[in-house]
């Protein structure tokens, strides 16, 4: 992928949360409508409102998270606003300590709220220019290399890149048949039950959803599988924000 450009981001609020963090980005890739998709074995995606409320209305969640992003996580290239709420793509790296926590190679920050149980839900808004890439992540993912934008890699999100919106399922990502790029988003996210779900927050349609999701790792054998951290997480770019 090409280097992502200025962006802001504001993100939403997040109460007694451990174990999970959250992350956007957004670029100035200009939008065009996207493609069709067929059913993925990762989760699925559907714009009937029929099957959106009677389906899906275990998944829905009024807003419950106030999430503030981690400044020690952000990749040098990003800059905070004061509240902990927002962030932008600077011109450049500002002179910024290099902690194990802070992203040196993409352009993410991570919620300061974590998740380890139960169901909560936030809002994000992305606004109507350039790309953005919105979820929940591990917090064992790696800092200072590489990623691998998928469930296998820890990370369960959505994106709007070169026009296209699309759900990270694996390498080859899925394209999603949306009528219109959404401005608003809600992640809704049930540990126990295994599902992250993304919604367009102001028209209520389903955007995608992660189903039969593991967030903790695989048990070595001789010890018990340890609890998962996951945290909101945030790939920046023009203007997006969470709410």
């Amino acid at each position: 992928r090409s280097v992502r450009k200025k962006s802001a981001l504001e993100c939403p609020n997040l109460e007694d949360l451990v174990g999970v963090s959250c992350w956007v980005a957004t670029t100035s890739n200009s939008f065009s409508a996207g493609s069709p998709t067929s059913p993925h074995p990762h989760g699925f995606s559907t714009e009937d409102p029929k099957t959106s409320s009677l389906l899906l209305q275990p998944l829905i969640l009024h807003p419950t998270a106030i999430i503030t992003l981690d400044p020690d996580t952000a990749h040098p290239d990003l800059i905070l606003s004061e509240d902990l709420k927002s962030v932008k793509r600077g011109e450049g790296q500002r002179d910024l300590p290099d902690n194990p926590e802070r992203f040196a190679y993409w352009p993410f920050v991570l919620g300061q709220q974590s998740f380890s149980a139960g169901r909560h839900c936030w809002e994000v808004e992305v606004g109507d220019e350039g790309d953005w890439a919105i979820g929940v992540a591990r917090e064992s993912i790696p800092r200072k290399g590489q990623l691998n934008l998928c469930p296998k890699g820890g990370i369960w999100g959505v994106e709007k890149w070169g026009g296209q919106v699309r759900a990270l399922t694996t390498h080859k990502v899925t394209l999603l048949a949306l009528r219109w790029v959404p401005r608003r988003v809600s992640i809704h996210l049930d540990y126990i039950g295994g599902t992250v779900a993304f919604f367009d927050a102001d028209e209520g349609g389903l955007i995608f959803v992660f189903s039969h999701c593991w967030f903790s790792p695989a048990r070595k054998r001789g010890h018990r599988r340890s609890q998962q951290v996951l945290h909101p997480q945030v790939e920046a770019a023009p203007k997006a924000g969470m709410s």
